[in-house]
């Protein structure tokens, strides 16, 4: 133990100590070293890093931090394993095979006019290759007319790249707030070439707009392996909502095979909580969301999960009708796996507001499309739940992570692939 101490010490024992090893006795009778980030930090995991399964962390919104497979720091990201920025630090929201990063934030001097997309190496390093010095401008006010009512604004809520270079920017065009609120006004997705400028194959100019009637907003929207592209939007139509999922190809145009002319629309009462979109190894399409609702005083959880053929129709070897409500389940992350899919959520029997003892880990089967409860709160953690708040539950191929405080300190605990604390993550699985 007081090797393992000394070597956690000394790795930590960079030129700007950012943390201060602890240990907590009481996690201790586990038999797991706990390593505090600072007491006023904030951590979260921005991306899994590439094909090696690295974990960039965002420490307080100020820097990033890059962690080996093993929880050792990659020395060889940024300075002695870390990246600092003088204004906010970007969210990585997108990786290429290569490992390359992308970011995108509003511009820091005019957030209301654009928003910069950005590229960096695998090492933390602006890539200037792309863009202009490593970045490209979007500009968020697309204007009519100085004076116009027209005017539309782009809001950013979706990047992806594709395995040829390209990368995907996807979001909604909204016009000014009215009476009624914001009226969004269609879709817009961009894409760029692996050097940052306008793809002249794709849509106009690079760009591809939809203008559906009565939208009501963007579910998901991500690239896919064979080079197309999937989003989907809300809509409302004859006093029933509609869930629009759109296929189009490489070039932006809509996929003739799938659905009716590159769309299927699915009514169901139930979609308006599907907002997220991605596809399965198996070329399959997979949707899904949650929500909490306040039904007159008590409150209402639930998680829907959709699957679609690869041209669209409904699987309906999944739970007989290709969809599936989990009432009574709040999801903050759904994790891919070759089976079926991991939920990281909350549970509870009776209608109450998400309480952090009702968090669990369960796993949906696809062949059967039964949940099944892997791990609670208790068999997960060691603190009182009234003490400690999960803010992300993620996985890796062989391994999972979650995030949390405790009071005002920030841990990252590593599990083993049968969800039990990973002896070989930072010495003894916690950091």
């Amino acid at each position: 133990m007081k090797k393992i101490f000394w070597l956690l010490t000394a790795m930590f024992y960079i030129p700007i100590l950012w943390a201060q090893v602890v240990t907590d006795p009481y996690f201790g009778k586990t038999g797991a070293v706990i390593t505090d980030f600072g007491q006023t930090s904030r951590v979260w995991v921005n991306e899994i890093s590439g094909p090696d399964n690295s974990l960039i962390l965002n420490i307080d919104g100020k820097e990033w931090y890059k962690l080996q497979s093993d929880g050792s720091p990659d020395f060889s990201f940024g300075d002695n394993g870390k990246v600092r920025f003088r204004n906010p630090a970007p969210e990585i929201t997108a990786v290429r095979n290569d490992g390359k990063l992308y970011t995108i934030k509003s511009d820091n001097e005019h957030p209301e006019i654009s928003c910069i997309l950005s590229r960096y190496h695998q090492n933390g390093s602006i890539d200037t290759r792309f863009g202009h010095l490593g970045s490209v401008t979007i500009f968020n006010t697309i204007v009519d007319s100085a004076f116009s009512w027209d005017n539309e604004y782009f809001r950013t809520s979706h990047i992806a790249p594709f395995d040829d270079g390209r990368i995907m920017v996807a979001g909604t065009l909204t016009g000014p707030v009215t009476w009624g609120g914001t009226q969004i006004k269609g879709i817009r997705i961009y894409v760029f070439s692996k050097f940052g400028h306008p793809d002249p194959l794709f849509g106009t100019n690079g760009v591809y707009e939809l203008h559906p009637e009565n939208l009501q907003k963007l579910g998901g929207a991500t690239t896919m392996k064979d080079g197309n592209i999937l989003f989907s939007y809300f809509g409302w139509t004859e006093g029933q909502s509609n869930y629009n999922v759109y296929k189009l190809d490489g070039n932006g145009n809509p996929v003739n095979s799938f659905g009716n002319g590159g769309k299927v629309t699915i009514f169901s009462p139930f979609n308006a909580n599907v907002n997220h979109i991605t596809m399965l190894e198996d070329g399959r399409i997979c949707s899904f969301g949650s929500s909490i609702a306040d039904h007159f005083g008590g409150y209402y959880k639930q998680t829907i999960i959709t699957i679609q053929k690869p041209d669209g129709s409904f699987d309906t070897s999944f739970n007989g009708t290709g969809l599936l409500e989990i009432p009574g389940f709040y999801t903050i992350s759904f994790m891919k796996d070759q089976n079926g899919i991991y939920l990281a959520g909350y549970k509870s029997i009776e209608e109450s507001p998400v309480q952090t003892s009702d968090f669990e880990i369960a796993f949906l089967d696809f062949k059967n499309a039964n949940l099944i409860t892997k791990v609670k709160y208790d068999k997960l953690f060691p603190y009182p739940p009234e003490e400690f708040h999960i803010s992300q539950f993620i996985k890796t191929n062989d391994r999972f992570f979650a995030i949390g405080r405790r009071f005002e300190s920030s841990f990252l605990l590593a599990y083993d692939k049968n969800l039990k604390p990973d002896q070989s993550f930072a010495g003894e699985g916690f950091r």
